[in-house]
């Protein structure tokens, strides 16, 4: 929890800087040391949090000739969103967190759900052999329509850039593992699926079409380039 709360100020205090106007002392932009003091004085950092009404609408501002609002709404579930309002929905900046503080998206939002840049990071104790172990998943990158659908993935020492849909690997992309094992080419559901590469720490590489995440029509490369042997015919190994 400790360490969810130390990257979320990071990169609160790294955001940039919205768009001002100053048309009006009642329309006057709140410029960005104003910005940030209100963002910590909504996240509890500078405040008592348990005041916070089920919606509070606090600072506004206008931005290309529209009015926006900063401030911070807690869900029955208590999940907390902090940041920009429009129409009373979360839209431009803001910061969504879980109600155990474990999870947490700081980035773009449009008509109430994550829309452009943003990045999100989820932590959780995970119970194996009567032992406990902390997991990270980190993402960054672009959402549409309240889905991550194009960016960066890190989880448990792997490394995913590319494509996604509904949350799962889909697309062009490629995955890297922790023991240095790498596949770049198509996917589909989550699974190497279509053209793609298997390379192997040792430069050995499997060049051709998978299906659902088995070799199916594959050409064996020694770590120089050259064609070993046409390793896989219509998914059977050859000898």
């Amino acid at each position: 929890m400790k360490h969810i709360l130390i990257i979320l100020s990071f990169l609160l205090l790294s955001s940039p800087l919205f768009g001002q106007s100053t048309t009006g002392q009642e329309e006057q932009a709140l410029n960005e040391a104003e910005f940030h003091s209100q963002m910590k004085k909504f996240a509890g950092e500078d405040g008592d949090e348990n005041n916070f009404s089920y919606f509070f609408k606090g600072s506004c501002f206008k931005h290309d000739g529209e009015e926006h609002c900063l401030g911070t709404i807690t869900y029955s579930d208590g999940i907390k969103y902090i940041g920009e309002f429009k129409d009373d929905n979360p839209n431009g900046q803001g910061t969504e967190i879980s109600a155990d503080g474990e999870k947490f998206y700081l980035g773009n939002w449009k008509g109430g759900v994550k829309h452009g840049f943003g990045k999100q990071i989820e932590s959780w104790i995970m119970i194996e052999s009567n032992s406990e172990e902390t997991k990270t998943r980190f993402r960054i990158g672009e959402w549409k329509d309240g889905e991550f659908f194009k960016g960066t993935a890190i989880y448990d020492g792997t490394k995913y850039v590319g494509e996604f849909k509904e949350d799962v690997f889909h697309g062009q992309g490629t995955y890297i593992w922790s023991d240095g094992n790498k596949y770049v080419g198509e996917w589909k559901n989550g699974k190497h699926h279509g053209q793609g590469t298997h390379t192997f720490p040792d430069g050995v590489k499997l060049v051709g079409e998978f299906r659902e995440d088995a070799p199916w029509n594959i050409t064996e490369y020694d770590k120089n380039g050259n064609i070993t042997k046409k390793r896989w015919v219509n998914g059977v190994e050859q000898e």
